[in-house]
């Protein structure tokens, strides 16, 4: 899916939406809303008198009352939409008097924009906006976010010139200017843990499965099923609705996500799909899988994750949807550890007592940097001190925040961006209504200490794992996941001896590949090949990092080069 618009300010031509199957005209004309539906949707409805709604996506459920969307000052109202559209989609108002868009739920797909005195330009991709508007690849902040926290913060995009409309808001355009308002927050569905006895479970995994088989196509589709909890619960309600599914993980061979999932599908009489990350994938799949995965999600991704290109591809061939397990791990657990999906300068930021993050987030950037990148981090502190402050939430609750407006479509988005080339990744956790009620009770991450480390208090969340799986498939209920206990072991308090007997049996015996989809390899090689050993041209260098900076690191490096290459303007940092 694809969509631009340059929007000139008093032109006579009136605002036209253009729907193309699969790509762009040859000719691109300005005032005219292009939408390339690709492996998604596109509709609309008209609201009598006033408008048209787009979806230009995959959404799931039906708007019952469009004109209930319109706010009276003309802003969509974003809890009516949410709550009535979940999926992953980008929306499109087209009023008599401005065009306002957004994006769905999480805002996992971008909305990237460029504004001149005269026009405002709008795509969902910041290469092709970058491209039409002459645009150099120079945000050294968005360098210096990617460098400190993985991914960018906010707005940033790698051109200066170009912005990405922050999650849950909307932009608008007249026939004078644009705008750009947030018009859902955090405090709309942060909730409080009012609900915790056991009925309350269960109408909380009622309300689960019944929203999560709206998610599930008539037609054959694919889950991701791993060791885990996420996967398997998915499986439990397809199969308590009979549908046309098969399962399918990937990994290496000797990997629990290849094994364990094989194995138990087989009991469950399911056809199940190995996608196998061995020689054959490194040698001939895992440098291309690199290259498109990067420019299919505008290089905002990491180079350590082609085998998701790889799967998506392969899976593409069987079926138009695969539905998954992302973002459910997150909802209900508190998120503790540095690593991919967060950095220890993240931690230190929402968890530092006195503000001494700033310090040394400073040392840490003279290490590496010098002085170079002062006036930037400089920005970029003030930023995040206006957004923790903002907010006047404090602990994990200011955390969560950042997690669903931030860190979900940044960790996140590439690879759903990019698996929207072969086919339609449905979420089902990351779904409004579920999370609004999930929040009003004690199993959300949301209402847990901040970075709580105690694996015993972090399993309060699965027992809605375990409810949802009871009342949905006993056998699934009853089996052993990757980490050693089954689901009932957490569901039925007389077990807990059994649960922490078979943790720490697991926890001593565990025999687990370090690098099960062969990242280590696929990485060394991709060094070699790209012959990249630093940041370019700033004097950085990938010398005594750890595995998952030295990953983030080089798909900077890696940008940069491509940046240089494939535009006309040369990056400056």
């Amino acid at each position: 899916m694809f969509f631009f618009l340059k929007r000139i300010y008093q032109s006579s031509k009136s605002l036209q939406v253009k729907q193309c199957a699969t790509a762009l005209p040859e000719v691109v004309e300005e005032n005219i809303l292009y939408l390339v539906a690709g492996k998604q949707s596109c509709s609309s409805v008209e609201v009598p008198a006033k408008g048209v709604f787009w979806i230009l996506g995959d959404p799931i459920g039906a708007l019952s009352s469009p004109e209930n969307l319109i706010k009276a000052n003309g802003d969509i109202d974003l809890h009516t939409l949410y709550t009535e559209l979940a999926g992953h989609y980008n929306w499109f108002w087209v009023g008599r008097d401005r065009l306002a868009t957004g994006s769905s739920f999480g805002g996992i797909l971008p909305v990237y924009y460029h504004h001149e005195i005269n026009c405002v330009c709008i795509s969902s991709s910041s290469d092709f906006l970058a491209d039409r508007i002459h645009a150099p690849a120079n945000d050294r902040r968005y360098i210096i976010e990617r460098l400190l926290f993985h991914y960018p913060l906010f707005d940033a995009t790698w051109y200066q010139e170009i912005k990405l409309l922050p999650a849950h808001s909307q932009l608008s355009i007249t026939a004078t200017h644009f705008s750009v308002r947030k018009n859902l927050d955090f405090s709309a569905y942060s909730g409080t843990p009012s609900k915790s006895h056991n009925r309350d479970l269960n109408q909380l995994a009622e309300q689960f499965v019944s929203a999560c088989s709206d998610f599930m196509p008539v037609n054959r589709f694919g889950i991701s099923l791993t060791g885990g909890f996420d996967g398997r619960t998915l499986v439990g309600v397809a199969l308590k609705n009979n549908r046309s599914f098969f399962t399918y993980s990937f990994g290496a061979s000797s990997s629990s996500d290849i094994q364990v999932p094989a194995r138990q599908a087989k009991k469950l009489g399911l056809s199940h799909h190995s996608i196998i990350l061995d020689e054959n994938y490194l040698k001939n799949d895992a440098d291309r899988s690199i290259q498109d995965f990067m420019s299919l999600s505008d290089y905002h991704g990491n180079v350590g994750r082609p085998h998701y290109l790889y799967s998506a591809s392969i899976l593409s061939q069987e079926t138009s949807f695969i539905v998954t397990g992302n973002f459910g791990s997150e909802l209900f657990r508190a998120l503790h550890l540095p690593g991919m999906m967060m950095t220890k300068h993240l931690i230190d930021v929402f968890s530092s007592s006195d503000r001494q993050w700033k310090d040394r987030l400073r040392t840490e950037v003279k290490s590496w940097g010098q002085n170079d990148f002062d006036a930037e981090l400089e920005g970029l502190i003030d930023d995040l001190n206006k957004y923790l402050d903002e907010s006047g939430m404090t602990g994990n609750a200011r955390f969560y925040r950042f997690v669903y407006e931030e860190l979900f479509r940044k960790y996140f988005g590439p690879e759903i961006i990019m698996q929207n080339h072969f086919l339609n990744n449905r979420t089902p956790y990351l779904n409004y209504s579920f999370v609004h009620s999930l929040n009003q009770t004690i199993w959300s991450g949301v209402h847990r200490p901040l970075f709580e480390e105690n694996k015993f208090k972090r399993m309060i969340g699965q027992l809605f794992y375990a409810q949802v799986l009871r009342m949905s498939d006993h056998r699934l209920y009853r089996m052993k996941t990757s980490k050693g206990y089954a689901p009932n072991d957490v569901g039925e308090s007389w077990r807990k001896p059994v649960l922490f007997y078979r943790y720490i049996q697991q926890k001593f015996n565990q025999n687990e590949a370090l690098d099960d989809n062969n990242v280590f390899s696929v990485i060394e090689h991709f060094m070699q090949e790209s012959k990249l050993n630093g940041i370019p041209d700033s004097g950085i260098t990938f010398k005594g990092l750890n595995r998952d900076t030295l990953i983030n690191w080089l798909s900077i490096a890696y940008g940069i080069t491509k940046r240089n290459a494939n535009h006309y303007a040369s990056t400056t940092y």
